[in-house]
């Protein structure tokens, strides 16, 4: 489609097996805001120990105490009983709420759950992770907000930031010495082109 590639997984053992050739889709988003775009909008950070295994693997600074801080420093969070939550921030670009369409089934199950012995719980909390909760979504008053539309809205009529339309990012450039980005490689018209920050 105009906003998604179209991608499918390669097979796999296991997985995706009523899936014509054993393929399941994997869609991404093609536009500013990338799959953003497209997504279920669900708001979730991972567990704390699958970030703590990336560092325990080589991946220096990617323990979840190296990430957090950027969690926090993207993130506006716009649920009531979380405003004052040291494991949330209402001071980034990028709103998080609870999804406005609300059954009663959700409060039934969420009862339920706590009838079996499970806890209501903020799963971003980076805390006790097995319980129930509804979902947080990257929403602003009921509305889907893209990386875009959380990150360039307010910065768009910028002097110093050009936004190029129709191209497609094919490299990342990374610096060999600090491995840091430095610029990217994309294609428009046709044409490869390379800018640096």
């Amino acid at each position: 489609t105009d906003y998604n590639w179209g991608y499918r997984m390669e097979r796999q053992e296991g997985i995706c097996l009523g899936m014509k050739e054993q393929r399941c889709p994997w869609p991404r988003g093609k536009g500013v805001g990338g799959t953003s775009l497209i997504n279920y909008m669900i708001y979730t950070r991972g567990k704390p120990r699958d970030y703590n295994r990336y560092e325990e693997n080589g991946n220096t600074g990617w323990s979840y105490k190296d990430v957090l801080p950027y969690f926090l420093k993207s993130e506006k969070i716009n649920i009531p009983e979380y405003l004052n939550s040291s494991s949330h921030s209402t001071g980034g670009y990028l709103d998080v709420e609870w999804i406005p369409f609300k059954t009663t089934l959700v409060d039934r199950f969420i009862d339920g759950c706590a009838e079996l012995g499970y806890n209501q719980i903020d799963y971003n909390s980076g805390e006790e992770l097995e319980g129930a909760s509804r979902v947080q979504v990257t929403m602003r008053s009921g509305r889907r907000v893209s990386a875009a539309k959380a990150y360039l809205e307010s910065v768009q009529y910028r002097p110093n930031l050009h936004i190029a339309e129709k191209a497609r990012v094919t490299k990342i450039i990374i610096d060999p010495k600090t491995y840091r980005a430095i610029g990217v490689e994309f294609v428009k018209n046709r044409k490869r082109r390379v800018v640096y920050a």
